[in-house]
């Protein structure tokens, strides 16, 4: 929030923010940014066109994401506390959890959550 706080958090803009920002962003947030980006965290200014490139890739490649439901911060918690608990910790551990991040883990592993998480994750509550 403090690198991107006028952009909306969960989306390709908000990923490409931080992307831009990566060398003032803490350790945990550069490892999360990198794993949903897809980048190997490697420099910071120099390494921005790159980035900017990749996240048009990232953008183009998770189509789902688009159709699926939108949460309430407080619908969130209570998604990664209960249905996709595991699935969190074994997944997303290292994700710092607000600003949507934890949801954003779990949909960019959707492929490989619980199938009740799926559920939640595609259908909503």
């Amino acid at each position: 929030m403090a690198q991107c706080s006028g952009v909306t958090p969960g989306g390709t803009e908000a990923l490409s923010c931080l992307q831009q920002h990566n060398a003032s962003l803490s350790a945990p947030c550069q490892q999360a940014v990198a794993a949903l980006g897809g980048s190997t965290g490697g420099g910071s200014a120099g390494s921005t066109p790159a980035s900017g490139g990749a996240a048009a890739t990232v953008a183009t490649t998770p189509a789902p994401r688009a159709v699926m439901p939108a949460f309430s911060p407080r619908e969130e918690l209570m998604i990664l506390r209960e249905t996709c608990g595991s699935d969190f910790q074994a997944l997303c551990r290292m994700v710092p959890l607000g600003g949507g991040r934890g949801m954003a883990c779990l949909r960019d592993n959707l492929q490989r959550v619980s199938p009740a998480c799926h559920r939640v994750l595609t259908s909503g509550l």
